[in-house]
């Protein structure tokens, strides 16, 4: 049995829940809102923190949190137990929101935070359709790849990225290269050639 996610707050996935996200997304608007009033800085978040704001931090004038802004705030694993309908309209109202779509061929549409193709395509109809209406925001999309998809990139194979990019508009690529995903993180270095041509031959 999959134990219930931990709270949202706490950077838990949001697949395999079902029911309405909106929640959990405004209680996230709110954790970055504070988070960024700590450090002196400003939310992109349309979204008020709960409670009263936390005190700025005293900054030197060299640390490299001074300047620092949230531009997007990741939720990652979403899967066939969300309504693309709902994903869109969260997304509309909090457009820092980038979703996180797990990949691995093994788990794919089978495990619980592992989306469908089938839902992948769901999803792009129903994009597809509201940009007919002409007052539609970009969704965010991240593919995090794992397993034998991470260690096909590593190596060089542009395929699953240009798919992803041209066929479903995922904007970012995001790799988990640990040896739970099959690559042992002393052997990184044999890659750097390979996964630079992958950057090269896709630098959108």
């Amino acid at each position: 049995p999959r134990p219930p996610p931990p709270p949202v707050g706490d950077g838990a996935p949001l697949g395999g829940g079902g029911g309405d996200l909106s929640p959990a997304v405004a209680a996230a608007s709110a954790a970055v809102d504070t988070a960024t009033a700590a450090i002196g800085g400003s939310s992109s978040s349309s979204a008020a923190a709960v409670g009263s704001p936390a005190p700025a931090l005293s900054l030197a004038d060299g640390d490299p949190l001074r300047n620092l802004e949230l531009s997007f705030l990741s939720l990652s694993g979403v899967d066939d137990s969300v309504s693309p309908r709902t994903l869109c309209d969260i997304s509309q109202e909090f457009s820092f929101v980038e979703w996180g779509v797990n990949f691995r061929a093994e788990k794919q549409g089978k495990e619980p935070r592992y989306a469908s193709l089938a839902w992948l395509r769901q999803l792009q109809e129903e994009i597809d359709r509201r940009q007919q209406t002409g007052k539609f925001a970009p969704i965010h999309f991240a593919a995090h790849l794992g397993g034998e998809y991470c260690v096909d990139v590593l190596k060089g194979d542009t395929s699953l990225v240009r798919t992803l990019w041209e066929d479903y508009g995922f904007l970012r690529i995001h790799l988990c290269p640990t040896r739970s995903h099959g690559v042992s993180s002393a052997q990184l270095k044999k890659y750097l050639t390979s996964l630079k041509s992958v950057i090269v031959a896709l630098p959108q």
